[in-house]
């Protein structure tokens, strides 16, 4: 084939832009009573989930021969939100776990309470919708810690969500 060429290059669509992406939750179980579209702008990283195809290896002989098996996602994500002056970022994901499992009482909910669907968009540099990942009966498994510094920098909350499965453009 030989080396790449600037016209071959050039050929290849725009690269995808890691910042042109929304998460959207469509509610928070629990009633945080924090406005939804406020969450969603305070997003500040996330990934999307990895696919893991298991295999059998069967071996005839003197060859061994891979076979794809079961498909399985990592059934976790984990992403970061600023948080603001009033803590609402942090207070409306433990309100959410606390709904789940209740560690003081040990009373909680079923998983059709808790767990919602968490979409992810992708956009491209015109602000069309490329991509939309949805994440099916999703919770936050992990608030996790929220550094503090001095001098003061941007507090950003890191949460760990788990999913049972997940959604790619409508498949």
């Amino acid at each position: 084939m030989g080396r790449l060429t600037l016209s071959q290059g050039l050929s290849l669509p725009d690269p995808f832009i890691t910042h042109d992406w929304n998460v959207i939750f469509t509610n928070i179980p629990g009633n945080a009573g924090l406005d939804l579209r406020q969450l969603s702008f305070r997003a500040q990283t996330g990934a999307l989930p990895g696919v893991t195809v298991e295999q059998s290896i069967v071996a005839l002989k003197d060859v061994e021969i891979p076979y794809a098996l079961r498909q399985s996602w990592s059934k976790s994500m984990s992403m970061t939100f600023l948080e603001v002056r009033d803590m609402s970022t942090r207070q409306a994901f433990l309100t959410w776990a606390k709904f789940a499992r209740n560690v003081q009482t040990g009373v909680g909910a079923y998983m059709s309470e808790y767990a919602t669907t968490i979409i992810m968009e992708l956009y491209d540099a015109t602000d069309s919708v490329v991509s939309v990942i949805k994440l099916i009966n999703a919770w936050p498994m992990e608030v996790g810690e929220m550094s503090l510094e001095s001098p003061g920098n941007t507090g950003l909350l890191p949460v760990t969500f788990s999913f049972a499965a997940t959604e790619e453009n409508g498949q």
